[in-house]
């Protein structure tokens, strides 16, 4: 935005402290809170106090104030010309939009004109604006309690949450689907596919941070001493016992494990797998779990591959519950054998167990 995103209502031309009071009452705090509420909606909260036209060009207002350079003084003067939208906006050339504010100047709505950069600014950006899309949101805990100051990151963009919970983000792509990823201390890092609306369609979408999962470093190289499904053990039913995650390093992973790509961190070169091979300590469910180098990882990886751990590296693999059950009877049926096959020989006995079943589909 022009104006920073918890920027008071009152700065409206024209929100009054009285108007601000009711509309508070109604949790308008911010020019933010004016593009998700409809003008016949706010203009309930003011009715004593403003008419409907005026409520509308406070919207208006707030709409133009999303686009780089816009001041407050500066969208009264576009709103009271009759620019009242994006696409009006964009639209001007620059002889026409600089005559619009000369003549606000000239008649007293503002004191001063924008400098040519500051209108150049204007017009591009209302064109992207225009054509991009956005994604508002709330953020919440298990309990329903605004997360507040949590970074809502995705590609490189990145806000952070109010202190109600909210979030908006621009300029993003029409017709494609972002990653967003929320982190804050004491919240489980939380992730969500979203596609982006138009940046005139205000659609909030609420979003909730689960707790911190535990996590307890395993050394390198040591093995966990808990029951294992990649070790083909039976672990016990799930009776409300809890579940904890423990990250490892890397060199932990085992030959056989199977792992998913759930998380591109930040710097896009990081990867978080997931083991989908649960363990069991005598009293909890663990999840193991590792950050390594994406360039580590064969061809593209993305977010929702699957990855079998070999004696070299790690495997592209096809994936889905059907098969996962058949991995873990083959792991069960290995353990039941003569002798439980050595680390080295996984990969080969893994390949023969899924020529042996073929039923369960091309895995590769």
């Amino acid at each position: 935005m022009a104006v920073p995103f918890d920027t008071p209502v009152s700065a409206i031309e024209g929100v009054g402290p009285a108007a601000e009071q009711l509309l508070q009452a109604r949790g308008v705090y911010t020019v933010y809170d004016l593009l998700r509420a409809q003008s016949t909606a706010l203009h309930g909260a003011v009715a004593t106090l403003a008419s409907l036209q005026e409520v509308k060009a406070w919207r208006q207002m707030a709409v133009l104030l999303e686009v780089a350079a816009v001041t407050p003084q500066w969208a009264e003067a576009l709103v009271k010309a009759g620019v009242t939208a994006l696409a009006e906006l964009r639209r001007l050339d620059l002889y026409e939009l600089n005559t619009q504010f000369t003549t606000a100047r000239d008649q007293g709505v503002i004191p001063s004109i924008p400098s040519t950069e500051d209108m150049v600014a204007m017009l591009t950006d209302a064109s992207l604006l225009d054509y991009a899309g956005a994604i508002t949101g709330t953020v919440k805990d298990h309990d329903g309690n605004p997360v507040i100051n949590a970074t809502v990151y995705s590609g490189a963009r990145q806000v952070t949450t109010d202190g109600l919970g909210r979030f908006r983000l621009l300029r993003l792509m029409l017709g494609s689907q972002y990653m967003l990823r929320m982190e804050k201390p004491g919240l489980h890092t939380t992730t969500a596919y979203l596609a982006p609306l138009p940046t005139a369609i205000v659609e909030v979408i609420q979003l909730v941070m689960p707790p911190e999962i535990a996590t307890r470093p395993r050394p390198s190289g040591l093995s966990s001493g808990r029951l294992s499904e990649l070790d083909g053990d039976i672990l016990p039913q799930m009776q409300g016992q809890s579940i904890t995650s423990d990250q490892v390093p890397v060199t932990s992973l085992r030959t056989g494990d199977l792992l998913l790509l759930t998380e591109l961190y930040a710097n896009r070169r990081d990867a978080k797998l997931v083991s989908k091979l649960l363990e069991y300590d005598g009293s909890r469910f663990v999840v193991h779990w590792s950050r390594l180098p994406k360039a580590d990882l064969p061809g593209s990886a993305d977010v929702g591959d699957c990855f079998l751990r070999t004696s070299s590296g790690f495997r592209k693999i096809k994936m889905n519950p059907r098969k996962l059950n058949e991995y873990k009877k083959l792991q069960r049926m290995k353990r039941l054998g003569p002798s439980h096959p050595p680390a080295a020989s996984l990969e080969e006995n893994y390949h023969q167990a899924a020529e042996t079943y073929a039923r369960m589909g091309e895995w590769l």
